[in-house]
């Protein structure tokens, strides 16, 4: 059966990538913890970033930013803004990296950062479901 959280994955990026590329990244053995910042800028740990929350946390950590500075930040992120992706090379993440190659490289979409709002409302309804019909995984 799957966790709550990979089950968050999957409500979230099913229209995202196609179903066998999503049931391969749910597959995986990363972990990807909702409060990781400081697990996250340990280099050697292969942490994802997956959802914009965790985005605006890591850069409010390493800026001491305002909650809507971080969501501005995200956005900016998002749509590949020039002026925040320099903003981002100058933040020092971690002994080797700043924070653009940190969360490029961290991203758990490949294709370059892009994060996504959790659907935290069809995560809970599936796994409620599952675990109320006893299932033991989740068909998709």
């Amino acid at each position: 059966m799957y966790s709550y959280f990979k089950l968050l994955l999957l409500v979230t990026y099913y229209q995202v990538f196609p179903k066998d590329v999503l049931i391969q990244k749910l597959n995986e053995s990363f972990y990807l913890p909702n409060h990781f910042t400081t697990d996250l800028l340990k280099e050697n740990k292969n942490y994802r970033i997956a959802f914009s929350d965790q985005l605006e946390v890591l850069y409010r950590t390493l800026t001491g930013a305002s909650p809507w500075e971080a969501i501005e930040f995200r956005r900016d992120i998002n749509k590949k803004n020039q002026e925040a992706i320099r903003k981002a090379k100058q933040i020092k993440a971690t002994q080797s990296l700043n924070l653009y190659a940190l969360i490029c490289h961290k991203s758990f979409y490949e294709s370059g950062p892009f994060f996504l709002t959790p659907n935290y409302y069809g995560a809970r309804l599936l796994y409620n479901n599952s675990h109320r019909q006893g299932k033991n995984q989740i068909l998709v």
